[in-house]
């Protein structure tokens, strides 16, 4: 399988457009991520002038749309990560990663909605069985919803490879691919322990609202990203190795 080093050398890969690319992100992810610290200190005053609050509004907006255009584009870097003959797999800096999410959209707001709706009937059951049984069912249904959440990103690579939402709203489907691919995760997540130490070291000398603190918030958001990113590539490796088999044996 292929794993951190092959994501590094296939996002970094020399090109005419990497290292334009490259400065592109990190502005779009140290700009969310200064405008991230801002806006929560904003959420911490008593009270916010008209002024203060517009600007913060605006910066919610160009947030939302941020974080739009980046899911779609690491849902086109997944897509990437597909072909095995593609060296350079981060995708060009252009608009249509909106149309990305757009075609996404529909399966996130319904799995979003399963979350939900597991939830509430969580609640019901809790209330139909007395207040002695509410810890029980809160924590079994925060382990559920967690086990759930962390194999439903292979749904999400399995949309990303051809961009295609048939088949994909089943509520059973994360719990199927548990067997094939929990071992290879969690070698994964053992291997992700340096960078997710770098990132804590990066994250501490942000802390602060001086020049300093937010060159260093720019640079935790991007080193971020780019950890997502050869997230991202590595789960796609995992699925075509671990699933793609069993699916095409049935």
């Amino acid at each position: 399988m292929l794993g951190i080093k092959d994501a590094f050398k296939r996002i970094y890969s020399p090109g005419e457009n990497t290292f334009i690319k490259h400065t592109i992100l990190f502005v779009l992810t140290g700009i969310t991520s200064i405008f991230s610290v801002v806006l929560n200190e904003y959420s911490k005053q008593q009270s916010i002038d008209t002024i203060n609050w517009i600007w913060a509004m605006v910066g919610v907006l160009f947030l939302i749309g941020i974080t739009i255009y980046l899911i779609g584009y690491n849902l086109t870097l997944m897509h990437n990560s597909f072909d095995e003959f593609k060296n350079d797999i981060v995708p060009e800096i252009d608009k249509s990663h909106f149309s990305v999410f757009g075609k996404a959209f529909p399966l996130i707001f319904a799995w979003f909605s399963y979350g939900i709706l597991f939830y509430i009937a969580g609640l019901l059951v809790t209330l139909a069985l007395g207040i002695n049984f509410i810890n029980v069912i809160a924590g079994s249904i925060l382990v559920a919803i967690g086990v759930i959440g962390i194999f439903l990103q292979f749904v999400y690579v399995k949309f990303a490879k051809n961009f295609e939402r048939k088949g994909l709203y089943s509520i059973a489907l994360p719990i199927k691919y548990i067997q094939p691919t929990v071992l290879a995760l969690f070698k994964l997540w053992i291997k992700f322990i340096p960078l997710l130490i770098l990132n804590i070291i990066l994250s501490f000398f942000a802390e602060g609202h001086n020049v300093f603190a937010y060159i260093f918030t720019a640079i935790s958001g991007y080193v971020s990203f780019i950890s997502g990113f050869i997230y991202s590539f590595c789960l796609v490796q995992i699925f075509k190795e671990k699933i793609e088999p069993l699916e095409q044996s049935n």
